[in-house]
């Protein structure tokens, strides 16, 4: 992969955010990371990319199947809570 590439997609799946949602959640939320090799970070922003989506959404998706596999909530039964 080239580096213009590279930072094409990272500026398209960054830039873009996510639309804000409600007020409450706002307050509520919180940041949450963890480290990774930044070969895993490149590989999100390109299935982002190719999906047309973000790094947030998939990270969403992947913490929803981790609830389910546990039986916990989801994402979105949390938040209306």
């Amino acid at each position: 992969m080239t580096n213009s590439l590279e930072t094409a997609i990272k500026r398209t799946v960054e830039d873009e955010g996510d639309p804000p949602r409600s007020h409450n959640l706002a307050k509520r939320s919180v940041m949450m990371g963890g480290r990774f090799d930044s070969r895993v970070s490149r590989e999100l922003a390109i299935i982002a990319a190719e999906e047309g989506s973000t790094k947030q959404r998939l990270l969403e998706e992947a913490i929803d199947l981790l609830l389910a596999k546990r039986a916990r909530p989801s994402i979105a039964d949390l938040e209306n809570l």
